[in-house]
């Protein structure tokens, strides 16, 4: 698979996530007897781990590259294993660490391909790429902002709406970009 194709997958995959993750707020809404697994989804550990160990193996990739020679970066995979393992009996609100570690480097990833690849929606995408990030980092800082966010939309509509619109169109942006990689490849 190359690398051109590799980010259009991506960013395809990355915009039906959004779009399902704004289905999921609006529905949280609808019948507040959702709302405790939407809670329990923000500390699902099992979750949590594959997208922490997709986010550390990732982190290690990266870093084999700034670190040269074999002797520090042999190291890394099995860290990553081993960090991912100790994060389960140690940490809370896993899940949201790793949608918040996996939105920076995602964000981080299409900025550098949208902009490699000469895309005419490069500003858009790199503005959609700001919020996301920035929205990642603020998960990794405070994950329980995730659960706190569920339980605001299902108490408010107004932010319910206005927070499922925003998610929607940053969705609406990566799949149109997506597609435009796809049929002008």
């Amino acid at each position: 698979m190359s690398a051109q194709s590799l980010f259009t997958f991506s960013i395809l995959a990355y915009g039906a996530f959004l779009a399902a993750l704004a289905v999921l707020v609006m529905l949280t809404g609808r019948d507040k007897g959702n709302l405790p697994s939407r809670e329990k989804l923000c500390r699902e550990k099992t979750l949590g781990v594959i997208m922490a160990f997709a986010s550390l193996i990732w982190c290690a990739r990266h870093g084999a590259d700034i670190f040269p020679g074999e002797k520090i970066s042999s190291y890394f995979l099995p860290l990553a294993l081993l960090l991912a393992w100790v994060s389960y009996f140690l940490l809370d609100f896993l899940p949201a660490r790793g949608l918040g570690a996996l939105s920076i480097l995602l964000a981080h990833y299409h900025l550098h391909w949208i902009f490699a690849l000469g895309a005419p929606v490069a500003p858009l995408v790199s503005a959609t790429c700001f919020v996301t990030g920035t929205a990642g980092i603020a998960l990794c800082g405070r994950p329980c902002l995730l659960r706190d966010f569920f339980r605001r939309a299902a108490e408010s509509p107004g932010f319910r709406r206005a927070s499922t619109c925003a998610i929607f169109a940053a969705s609406i942006v990566y799949l149109y970009a997506g597609i435009y990689h796809l049929v002008n490849g």
